[in-house]
């Protein structure tokens, strides 16, 4: 999952035998150990039958680093069955505990023109990092902001 969009997100689903689905993320996406959203996020199935399954606050969750908390992303009003389960990997999707070899995961940010503009400079600003610095934007890929003890790259563009 990229977090480096800061607004709104649709994440598309696709696994096999033709099922579907959308969770609708109503603000930025956030590695947590808790479940989080507001009213506005949902959970959609797409295919094969066009559902909205469940929708409001507290619905999401995303881990993949947070040690003795569950792995992978999540989305439903109940925390102990949620309605959408990916694993850890990214290889299994399960909707209402049936699983599905997961096929495809798409993530399209939503939001205002000068949100995208930003977007865009943060992303030419990477590029530019990954030209010059290649080491150190490998292990920001890893995980590993900061591998130093140095005051962090003020030219980095701010949102």
């Amino acid at each position: 999952m990229c977090l480096t969009n800061r607004g709104p997100t649709l994440t598309l689903i696709r696994g096999e035998e033709g099922v579907q689905f959308c969770i609708a993320a109503d603000m930025e996406w956030q590695e947590s150990h808790q479940y989080w959203g507001r009213e506005d996020s949902a959970v959609i199935q797409i295919l094969p039958l066009y559902n909205i399954v469940e929708r409001g606050a507290k619905m999401l969750y995303l881990n993949h680093s947070i040690r003795g908390y569950p792995k992978g992303l999540r989305a439903g009003l109940d925390p102990r069955k949620p309605i959408v389960d990916i694993d850890e990997g990214f290889a299994v999707v399960k909707y209402r505990a049936i699983p599905y070899p997961l096929i495809s995961v798409q993530v399209w940010g939503c939001g205002a023109q000068q949100s995208r503009d930003n977007q865009l400079d943060v992303k030419k600003w990477e590029v530019k990092q990954a030209e010059h610095h290649p080491d150190r934007y490998l292990l920001e890929l890893a995980g590993r902001p900061c591998y130093s003890a140095n005051q962090p790259d003020s030219s980095k563009p701010q949102e």
